[in-house]
């Protein structure tokens, strides 16, 4: 068990919880960063907006890179873990 750490089941699947709502809000972020920008195009027309754009995109898509990049390491690493303390506990995996 000492490979685990000092953290409990409970504990560990409610971290699990809080980056799956970290990943959705790093998406939510990122859509409302391109919906802003799609606004600001029909206001905005001319190179420096393009330039602006150009930059600005690149940070909302590293965003999204990153929420996606959570979600996945807690669906499998995280998850992984999750399933190997219930099976020592006797507890079902998926309850």
């Amino acid at each position: 068990m000492s490979n685990f750490g000092n953290v409990s089941l409970p504990d560990l699947i409610k971290f699990q919880e809080d980056i799956f709502d970290l990943a959705h809000e790093l998406n939510n972020a990122h859509e409302k960063i391109e919906e802003g920008l799609m606004v600001a195009s029909h206001y905005w027309q001319d190179t420096k907006f393009d330039e602006f754009y150009g930059s600005f995109i690149n940070y909302s898509e590293e965003l999204e890179s990153i929420g996606f990049a959570y979600r996945r390491w807690a669906e499998t690493y995280l998850q992984d873990t999750i399933d190997i303390l219930k099976k020592r506990a006797d507890i079902a995996p998926g309850k």
